[in-house]
């Protein structure tokens, strides 16, 4: 596993791993899966793998955080949501928690959180942690790790090394919504 740390503006951004298709990055204690592309079961399989081996060393455990940028917003296929269901089926020890941060508005950004809430329905996980914004995410994310420094700002912030430590375009202020 490759990592790169980027420390900006107080937000240190460790990527674990990279491709055309996703960004695995951990901040805090936040594991975030961020599309580049369109959701794949490779992609879910494997940031599971990432997360079991990173939270092996974190004491009070972990979240993972499921970002969606507006542009890639669609509904997964049968494969992803099979993987989705698979991933969400097998908890973990170290896992506080899991939420999806959907960067999109809309019809599309309706469609895709009536999938996910219908696939937390039927793994039977009743938790609905589909968030709009990143203020959201945030506030999900300090109250699930106990993190008082966890905010909307500093989860941008992390969101947006990530992109540019992996070589990816960073998301503008127009599709990350802060508050």
């Amino acid at each position: 596993m490759r990592s790169m740390t980027a420390l900006s503006s107080s937000v240190s951004v460790d990527v674990l791993t990279h491709t055309d298709k996703y960004i695995i990055a951990t901040w805090r204690r936040l594991v975030m899966l961020i599309w580049n592309g369109e959701a794949n079961a490779e992609g879910v399989e494997h940031s599971r793998t990432v997360f079991e081996e990173w939270a092996k060393d974190q004491a009070r455990g972990a979240a993972l955080l499921i970002v969606v940028p507006a542009r890639h917003a669609n509904p997964p296929d049968e494969n992803t949501r099979q993987a989705m269901r698979q991933t969400a089926g097998v908890p973990s020890t170290k896992l506080k928690g899991m939420g999806t941060f959907i960067q999109a508005e809309g019809f599309v950004a309706a469609t895709v959180r009536s999938v996910i809430m219908r696939l937390n329905v039927l793994t039977g996980d009743g938790a609905q942690n589909l968030f709009e914004t990143a203020s959201k995410a945030a506030e999900w994310a300090a109250k699930v790790l106990d993190d008082s420094e966890i905010s909307g700002a500093k989860l941008t912030n992390a969101i947006r090394t990530a992109h540019e430590r992996a070589g990816v375009v960073p998301i503008t202020n127009s599709t990350v919504r802060s508050a």
